[in-house]
C-alpha cells in the first residue's frame, strides 16, 4: 500500500493539537508511547519518500472527522425542492448525487458516507475519480476544499456538475 503514496504528500488534517505536535516535531518528551509512534511513522515515510503536512481544524469545523469517529450524522446538506426543480428544468437531470443519505438524495444514484446504506451506489464520493457527465455535487461546506481537488482530478470536460 505504501508504493500507492510513495513521492506523493499527505495532508492530516485534526482537531489534536498534540497528536500535530507530535508529527511536525517528529516527536516529543512527553509520552513515550507516542514517541515511539512517530518514529515508526517518520521511518516508514521516509523509506517511501513520503511527504507529510499537518493542518489544524478546530473541533467545531471538524464535523466529518468527529462523525465518523465518534458515530455522530453528519447535518444533512439540501436545496429547497422547489430550487432543485428549478435547476434541474434548467440544466438537465444529474446522474448521481454525490454527497446524499438515504434520506436525503435528489436522484435515485447517490454516494454516501454511510457505510450501513445498501442502497448508495458506493460509500465515500472521493473514494472514486468523477467520470460523470453531470453530477449533483452539494457538500457540507467543510468538504469544499477536497471537491474542489476532486473537481481539478476529473477529466477534463468529462465532469459537469451543481455545486
Amino acid at each position: 500500500m505504501a508504493q500507492v503514496f510513495a513521492d506523493k504528500t499527505i495532508l492530516v488534517q485534526s482537531d489534536n493539537q498534540t497528536a500535530l505536535a507530535y508529527l511536525r516535531n517528529q516527536g516529543g518528551t512527553r509520552s513515550e508511547p507516542l514517541l515511539s509512534i512517530a518514529r515508526n511513522t517518520y521511518t516508514h515515510l521516509m523509506t517511501h519518500r513520503i511527504h507529510l503536512m499537518t493542518s489544524y481544524i478546530p473541533g467545531p469545523l471538524n464535523s466529518v472527522a468527529d462523525s465518523l469517529s465518534r458515530f455522530k450524522a453528519l447535518p444533512e446538506w439540501h436545496l429547497l425542492p422547489i430550487a432543485t426543480r428549478l435547476i434541474f428544468r434548467k440544466w438537465g437531470i444529474p446522474i448521481i448525487d454525490l454527497f446524499a443519505s438515504q434520506n436525503a438524495h435528489v436522484v435515485p444514484r447517490y454516494v454516501t458516507r454511510d457505510l450501513r446504506d445498501p442502497a448508495a451506489d458506493f460509500h465515500d464520493a472521493f473514494s472514486r475519480t468523477w467520470t460523470y457527465k453531470l453530477a449533483w455535487i452539494f457538500p457540507p461546506p467543510c468538504l469544499m476544499h477536497q471537491v474542489l481537488y476532486a473537481m481539478n482530478q476529473a477529466q477534463e470536460g468529462v465532469l459537469s456538475c451543481y455545486c
